[in-house]
């Protein structure tokens, strides 16, 4: 039963290290479409780490978050 537990903890430790790798990786987390809105970028992409904006000719602007603690 002991050895049972320790693979079962092993397989939990690499699940949680997938699961951590593919949300830190994933750049859209919240997604926007300013329909109807004065601003002229069709999409604004958000995750952990930085913000992007998209222009009408598929121009990626990107800025990191000076810090985590003043996300909006």
């Amino acid at each position: 039963m002991q050895q049972f537990k320790e693979v079962l903890a092993l397989f939990l430790g690499f699940g949680g290290w997938i699961l951590a790798y593919v949300s830190l990786e994933n750049h859209y987390w919240k997604e926007s479409t300013p329909d109807g809105s004065v601003i002229l970028t069709p999409g604004v992409y958000e995750n952990l780490w930085m913000s992007c904006a998209t222009d009408s000719m598929g121009v990626y602007d990107c800025w990191n978050f000076p810090s985590l603690f003043i996300l909006p």
